[in-house]
């Protein structure tokens, strides 16, 4: 195999690899989403549930990146992809937020936790380097 189509093979590991993070990534954000209230207290500790909005920043920031890297080329990074991906997860986010209001969750929407959903999105979408991703 010469060096360009070993060059291909690594990029497109890399690829499935970032694939997986982001996938993985994001199950993680939907079942801690969504899990219902009482096992929330029963799982997490006070200090764990103090830092709430660090870890709704840092879990939608790291979805953003990770979206970047494993579904764009970086020949193809734009500031209209880059709003999309936001919007995307910002929208995510809230969607999140009020699905856990409903009777199934029983856990308090809080749009506190909404805006640092999307202001980890923002970071995400719009603060990872076109360099760093993939060619």
């Amino acid at each position: 195999m010469d060096e360009p189509n070993r060059r291909e093979a690594r990029i497109s590991c890399a690829r499935v690899a970032f694939r997986v993070l982001f996938f993985l990534a994001l199950a993680a954000v939907l079942f801690l989403s969504l899990m219902p209230g009482e096992n929330v207290h029963a799982t997490f500790s006070k200090e764990i549930q103090s830092k709430d909005h660090d870890f709704h920043l840092l879990s939608y920031l790291a979805l953003g990146a990770l979206f970047l890297e494993a579904f764009v080329r970086r020949a193809k990074v734009r500031i209209a992809l880059r709003v999309a991906v936001f919007a995307a997860f910002a929208a995510l986010g809230g969607l999140l937020e009020i699905a856990q209001s409903t009777p199934l969750v029983n856990r308090s929407a809080s749009w506190d936790d909404a805006a640092h959903n999307a202001a980890g999105a923002a970071i995400g979408a719009f603060l990872t380097p076109a360099f760093l991703l993939l060619p």
